[in-house]
């Protein structure tokens, strides 16, 4: 089993901004798990760190919020990589971006072009769908936030890794809890505990 590098581009010890590399030891090719963005005191948005484009093989979206999808254009200034999300994350993404330019784009480092080239190398998937990716194997189940959030289970190398986003284990009106039984045993955890 070759060893598997974690690494946090934002969202560490912080709310918002979450942004995750998932990769092997011995390689520089890449998976985003999220590309998010928050903002200062002044309501100036704070980007998280990217990883060299040229190297990102996808990016995973696990919803539409702000702070899971605002820094995801820039992947897209230099590169080019495949977005796999739900069809509701990848609409709503959409309009998220445009407002976002709208409101801030004074502070963007991406423009409205590159929010139109993500949008149009996203690729849905569904609950339950398997899919290769590179190095990577994912698993995508539903994670009871929004509409369209998911939880995101990448294989590589033997290890089982766990990425919810934000999860909602409770019944609600709007969308079902979290199916975190179909998910099954994982070997790394990665999620939120902003409570």
């Amino acid at each position: 089993m070759g060893k598997v590098v974690l690494k946090v581009l934002g969202g560490g010890g912080e709310v918002g901004r979450l942004s995750i590399v998932v990769r092997r030891e011995k390689s520089r090719r890449a998976l985003i798990l999220d590309a998010g963005i928050n903002f200062d005191e002044e309501d100036k948005p704070i980007f998280a760190s990217t990883y060299p484009p040229k190297y990102v093989d996808a990016i995973v979206l696990s919803h539409a919020h702000l702070d899971h999808v605002g820094t995801a254009p820039m992947y897209y200034i230099s590169g080019n990589p495949t977005i796999y999300a739900t069809k509701p994350t990848i609409e709503m993404a959409k309009l998220m971006w445009a407002d976002f330019l709208k409101l801030n784009g004074y502070y963007s480092p991406y423009e409205a072009s590159e929010a139109e080239k993500a949008y149009n190398a996203a690729r849905t998937v569904d609950y339950g769908d398997v899919i290769e990716v590179g190095d990577f194997v994912l698993e995508f189940y539903n994670a009871g936030h929004i509409p369209g959030s998911m939880v995101t289970v990448v294989n590589v190398d033997g290890l089982r890794i766990a990425f919810t986003g934000d999860i909602n284990v409770m019944e609600n009106k709007l969308v079902e809890k979290a199916d975190l039984k179909s998910i099954g045993k994982v070997d790394v955890l990665i999620m939120e505990a902003t409570y």
